[in-house]
Formats: structure tokens, sequence, C-alpha cells
């Protein structure tokens, strides 16, 4: 199960930390890293505690990729209407 989350949620934040970097690098790279370290605790704790224990790590991780994706797509509405 956890494999499969992995593979569901790559194309999202890939795209989201390919877009974010365009206009925050910095930003983008912060979010790969806290990704990057979120993922195996999101195993490990899923593997030990059952499926309470991915909350941690699955909301750290996914929140960090979903506000770097809404402040990039803020930018670019704004870039391109104002």
């Amino acid at each position: 199960r956890t494999h499969q989350n992995m593979v569901e949620s790559a194309p999202l934040t890939l795209s989201f930390l390919l877009s974010g970097g365009l206009y925050y690098p910095k930003a983008a790279l912060a979010v790969g890293i806290i990704n990057v370290f979120t993922k195996p605790l999101y195993t490990y704790s899923y593997l030990t505690k059952g499926p309470e224990g991915r909350k941690f790590g699955a909301i750290v991780g996914n929140m960090s990729c979903y506000g770097l994706g809404a402040v990039t797509l803020g930018t670019i509405v704004y870039n391109q209407y104002f």
C-alpha cells in the first residue's frame, strides 16, 4: 500500500516541484527535502503502527507540496491577469 501511494502521488509532486521551481526555486528545494524525509517516515509508520500511523508523514508531505502548488498557481494567475 505504501508503494502504491508513492506511485500515485509522484506525478503531482513532481509537477508541483517543476512548476514551483521555475518561480520559487528555494521553496521548491525545501518542499523536495521535506518530501524526501517524510516518505520513508510515512512508510515506517505505516508498517509499524498500521493505517493510523501514516497520518503524520502523509499530512506533512502532502501539505507542503500542495502549498507550493497553490502559491505557484497563484503566481501564474497573477502574472497572467495583473
